[in-house]
């Protein structure tokens, strides 16, 4: 279908393109995303960030850490933005595999982009730091996010008290 796309005179869209990509990486064949992604830019499409989120998806959903890393490090390299789904399915994923080194890194790299953390971004780097006993850390991101105004959810609250007390840091 898509060769009979291309000798058309309009030929395929941007949207196609990315639906071509979302199926793809949905059926687990990374290769053919890839290799509709390189004819896209080869026609002077640019991929947009919803290109590459569903890259991210994939890599998220199985935990291709590595994967991941190294196509946000082409994208930003390459001149792409990403956007706060992208930050969001990285954050995800880094943080279900505590990963806490590259889950900071991200968080910074978000902010420096200003592309502020949202309430689920920030719940999830909080439980993370709270898991792995980065207690003062969790504490910062966690006056960071009511700064910001955002409103904590109840649960996050309990579990980052309850870890603090149990470490005896009352205050």
């Amino acid at each position: 279908m898509l060769e009979r796309f291309l000798v058309l005179e309009s030929g395929p869209t941007i949207s196609t393109y990315n639906s071509l990509v979302k199926g793809f990486c949905k059926a687990g064949d990374l290769a053919g995303a890839s290799k509709i992604l390189k004819m896209m830019i080869g026609r002077g499409f640019v991929p947009t960030p919803t290109t590459y989120n569903y890259f991210f998806k994939y890599f998220s959903k199985h935990a291709k850490i590595e994967e991941g890393m190294n196509l946000y490090t082409k994208m930003i390299e390459s001149g792409y933005t990403p956007d706060r789904l992208t930050y969001h399915l990285l954050m995800k994923m880094l943080c279900e595999e505590e990963r806490l080194d590259l889950a900071v890194q991200v968080s910074k790299e978000m902010r420096a982009r200003r592309c502020d953390m949202d309430l689920a971004t920030s719940t999830m780097l909080v439980h993370l730091l709270c898991k792995m006993r980065s207690f003062e850390e969790a504490f910062t991101e966690f006056e960071d996010m009511i700064r910001r105004g955002i409103v904590p959810q109840y649960l996050t609250f309990q579990r980052m008290n309850d870890a603090l007390k149990k470490e005896g840091m009352i205050e």
